[in-house]
């Protein structure tokens, strides 16, 4: 049994979202090849993820606080999914004051000898990201940070068993979100085997 964390980046209702109707159908999948497994969803704009406070840098630098529960309860999960938008090249900012509460040292990573090293090794993530316009060819690719920092970020915590269902031109032609998964269903099927 795994505990899977469903982390949600996003302002807009399940019905509008075209991130939230790709992640929900692959979490609802998910479910249905894994009955026993946990999954806790965490909307991040309903919890209200604050920017740090001149406090939490405080009490983290004494290792305690807000940062230390965080990331605390983070690494508690075997298995990750981020569910966003890109938004202005790169990541909601609600999801990066996020990851500014679980990078921990001594829970996340840790230092040896000044090299960060990541200590959540051994456990899996998707990043699921769509984007209204073509960033994956030149020459636009030069412009995506969204899946470039999810990846270091995952990569700096020791989580190197990860994959991305990245749809992209969501909403031309007056799309739906329902013909967007539509389009990228086949993907989404294909990544379940190895979650």
């Amino acid at each position: 049994m795994s505990k899977v964390l469903y982390v949600m980046a996003t302002p807009k209702n399940h019905e509008e979202s075209y991130t939230l109707t790709l992640s929900n159908k692959f979490v609802e999948e998910y479910k249905k090849l894994n009955p026993e497994d946990i999954i806790v969803n965490l909307d991040l704009y309903k919890e209200k993820v604050p920017h740090l406070s001149k406090e939490a840098v405080e009490d983290y630098g004494r290792y305690e606080g807000v940062i230390m529960e965080k990331a605390k309860e983070f690494s508690s999960y075997d298995k990750y999914i981020f569910a966003f938008p890109m938004w202005n090249l790169s990541v909601p900012s609600i999801l990066k004051a996020y990851i500014d509460h679980i990078i921990a040292s001594g829970i996340t990573f840790e230092y040896r000898d000044g090299i960060p090293v990541g200590l959540l090794s051994g456990k899996k993530a998707l990043i699921v990201v769509t984007r209204g316009g073509y960033y994956s060819v030149p020459p636009s690719d030069e412009y995506a940070f969204d899946t470039t920092f999810m990846k270091a970020i995952l990569k700096f915590m020791g989580i190197e068993d990860y994959a991305e269902l990245l749809a992209e031109g969501a909403g031309r032609d007056n799309q739906s979100p329902k013909e967007l998964l539509e389009e990228n269903i086949e993907k989404l099927y294909n990544l379940l085997k190895d979650f």
